[in-house]
């Protein structure tokens, strides 16, 4: 405050020109201050970077100034602070993100997919997708000081993100250069499977291109996302009063994880809370959800990253079930990371138990089906599937004449390619006495060591603990599964 009084008694100016922002809440600008306006050339003169973060109230919560010619420190600073904050939820996007850049910026290119896709959609460009990555090898010939950094952000999901990249460099023979892209990156795992350029008048069409293949990828939410995400959010600000006030005083904590077996209510969850804060402060910590079950409750792998280090290691990790009431924490149980089952067990024991289920029948054979699946047990599959009758939707299909002997058979296809495949029901999108329709996630390493995630809806008819009917479909023919259920339900 006294600096700012300070600022305010000098008969000269500043100006703040905007360089990158991250979100609605952050932004890097360009700081100059000269003492007299008067004065002219004589003035004195100052110049930095300021980094300027605001709070809910859009009051300004911290501000963070550099020495002009500390960019690459600056953006760093930007970024982590939006990795823990209004992209928590996307973190580790964010991370890749961030590195690809630093590696470009090191004459170096971030690791790929062996098919990786390459379209360079700018007008003027000799570029063809087989030769981009000669293209970026002659820019740093060119101009070997080239810089490129992310201006904003326009989206960002876990499929990868659209961004604005302005490049400037000093060519060989001295004359200064800069321009600005648009750039759409997704990622497989930790590796760029898609890059495609754009020109900057060229942005809606590649949020139009973002958002047709963000339509193949699993969204998850609900208020337990929304309050844990939160949670963490303030966490990572070393908001202690934040965290406190974003739980309810009537919840408890319940600690499963092997060695710990600790459980804490009332006074003692605060304090266990406030145990939390301990953990160094280069500690961030990113969720990512991964199913949810009514309104009110959310499951989610937790990961704290120490970022002191280049490489951002995993510390701890842990999968998390939150339930919550008016929006805020009540309930949380916490299980080690290899204990999925046990997590999804009592996920959907609470979801139960809320009597928001009308038919927990229907909830309890299809969870039994999916332990099938992730036993790899043929045999019993094929017992409870017996005579069902089957049909794809997918548009990688092998025709209308499926049947359910197929699907057994390319079952067992992905789980010899996949040695480790299991099923996770990610979301209940509906249900009644006879069945329900549900998004489900495949996941597994394949025998190569490739990570796979391939999402999908099923609609599943019951009798009993067999299941008579099935449909597959593809994750944005969602409202296709739930018409057919609607059709499949109506009253003959």
């Amino acid at each position: 405050m006294a600096n700012l009084r300070a600022m305010a008694e000098m008969k000269g100016y500043a100006t703040s020109t905007a360089i990158a922002i991250r979100g609605e809440r952050l932004v890097l600008s360009r700081l100059l201050m000269l003492a007299d306006r008067d004065e002219g050339a004589e003035a004195f003169r100052a110049e930095g970077l300021g980094l300027t973060e605001i709070n809910a109230d859009n009051r300004v919560a911290s501000r963070v100034v550099f020495d002009i010619d500390d960019f690459d420190t600056a953006m760093e600073e930007l970024d982590a602070r939006y990795v823990v904050g209004e992209a928590a939820a996307h973190s580790h996007t964010w991370s890749l993100i961030a590195q690809t850049y630093a590696a470009f910026n090191r004459h170096e290119l971030a690791p790929t997919t062996p098919d990786w896709v390459r379209i360079d959609h700018r007008r003027g460009i000799a570029s063809v997708p087989d030769d981009m990555e000669p293209y970026i090898r002659a820019a740093w010939n060119v101009a070997p000081n080239v810089k490129v950094y992310v201006e904003a952000a326009h989206r960002l999901s876990s499929l990868g993100a659209v961004v604005t990249a302005p490049a400037y460099g000093t060519a060989e023979e001295g004359f200064d250069a800069e321009w600005r892209e648009v750039h759409l990156l997704t990622f497989e795992g930790d590796l760029i499977n898609r890059c495609e350029l754009f020109d900057e008048a060229d942005i809606d069409a590649a949020l139009a291109q973002f958002d047709e293949l963000n339509q193949h990828v699993l969204q998850l939410e609900n208020a337990a996302i929304r309050a844990w995400s939160r949670l963490a959010d303030a966490f990572n600000r070393r908001d202690m009063a934040g965290v406190l006030g974003l739980t309810s005083s009537d919840g408890q904590v319940d600690d499963r994880r092997k060695g710990i077996g600790a459980f804490h209510a009332g006074a003692e969850r605060q304090k266990a809370a406030q145990a939390l804060f301990v953990a160094p402060d280069s500690w961030h910590m990113e969720i990512e959800p991964v199913a949810i079950r009514g309104p009110r409750l959310g499951l989610t792998r937790d990961r704290y990253r120490d970022t002191a280090e280049s490489d951002r290691p995993i510390t701890v990790e842990l999968l998390t079930v939150t339930e919550v009431d008016d929006d805020l924490v009540r309930d949380t149980v916490l299980f080690d990371a290899g204990d999925i089952n046990g997590a999804f067990d009592e996920l959907t024991a609470r979801w139960i138990a809320s009597g928001e289920v009308a038919h927990p029948e229907v909830i309890e054979a299809a969870c039994q089906m999916n332990d099938v699946y992730n036993r790899h047990d043929w045999d019993e599959l094929a017992t409870r599937e017996a005579d069902a009758t089957y049909v794809n939707h997918r548009q990688l299909t092998s025709g209308d004449t499926e049947t359910i002997v197929d699907h057994w058979r390319s079952i067992r296809a992905l789980g010899s390619l996949i040695p480790d495949l299991r099923v996770e029901l990610a979301e209940i999108l509906t249900l009644s006495a006879a069945g329900l329709v549900n998004s489900i996630v495949v996941k597994g390493t394949t025998t190569e060591g490739v990570a796979i995630e391939l999402p999908a809806v099923t609609l599943l008819l019951f009798d009993g603990n067999r299941t008579v009917h099935m449909e597959a479909f593809d994750i944005d023919q969602r409202d296709l599964a739930l018409a057919r259920f609607e059709e499949l339900n109506r009253p003959t």
